[in-house]
């Protein structure tokens, strides 16, 4: 759950197939008309390797791996959880496994695999987990084990310099995991049986964690999401997106 920012780039840049540059995006365009589904997928998953190396003219960080300074994941009355220095490993391998346009081109919906996933850095966590108490900071890791990520952007039409540009208006993003594994350390100032005590708590418990917490972090992911596919949009009409 804790890669979807990193999802919502990657969404936003599989949107985009063709763009002014690179050329080799350039000449990956889909037809809407013609076959757009099969065309969308091969040509998607042909360029995710060249988007992992980043793509600076985009405003595109590299993807292999991410990396973030600082994300307040979460912040309520009973918890309080911050990561800094985020490390993100295995984006490269995503693919795209279907697409789907919405009603009179009012967006886009993407089915993305990814089939082990790392995320690790440093974290500083303060309150109750479930029902237990939390505390500590340190490096931890989170490993993520075949994911299905569903993102949806909803989208309105705009003009700008005499050229049609799509303008999102919502968005939205589902998943499923087969399994998390969370490792935490100097949990508790160092007490290791405290500390291996709460990591096995978090494992067992893990598909419950995803289920509390994954609603608000989807709601921030989806702002993120946002704001990066309009701050591309506003660049790039969509006769330079799609064919036809």
């Amino acid at each position: 759950m804790f890669i979807r920012r990193t999802l919502a780039v990657l969404t936003i840049v599989v949107y985009a197939q063709a763009v002014e540059l690179p050329q080799y995006i350039k000449d990956l365009r889909c037809s809407p008309k013609k076959d757009f589904k099969n065309c969308f997928i091969t040509n998607g998953n042909k360029i995710i390797p060249q988007i992992a190396k980043g793509l600076p003219e985009l405003h595109v960080p590299k993807l292999n791996p991410l990396e973030l300074p600082f994300l307040q994941l979460i912040s309520t009355p009973t918890l309080n959880l911050n990561l800094s220095s985020l490390k993100i490993h295995g984006l490269e391998d995503m693919i795209i496994k279907d697409v789907r346009l919405l009603e009179n081109f009012g967006g886009v919906s993407l089915k993305l695999g990814g089939k082990n996933m790392t995320v690790e850095g440093n974290y500083n966590i303060d309150g109750k987990v479930l029902i237990l108490p939390i505390r500590g900071n340190g490096h931890f890791s989170i490993y993520l084990k075949n994911g299905i990520y569903s993102p949806t952007v909803t989208t309105e039409l705009q003009e700008k310099n005499g050229k049609k540009h799509y303008k999102s208006t919502g968005s939205k993003l589902n998943y499923s995991l087969e399994k998390i594994t969370f490792d935490l350390e100097n949990l508790f100032d160092g007490n290791e049986q405290l500390g291996d005590e709460m990591n096995k708590f978090l494992n067992e418990n893990w598909d419950v964690l995803a289920k509390d917490f994954g609603p608000g972090i989807a709601n921030i992911v989806s702002a993120l999401h946002r704001r990066i596919f309009d701050e591309f949009t506003s660049e790039i009409p969509i006769s330079d997106l799609l064919l036809n």
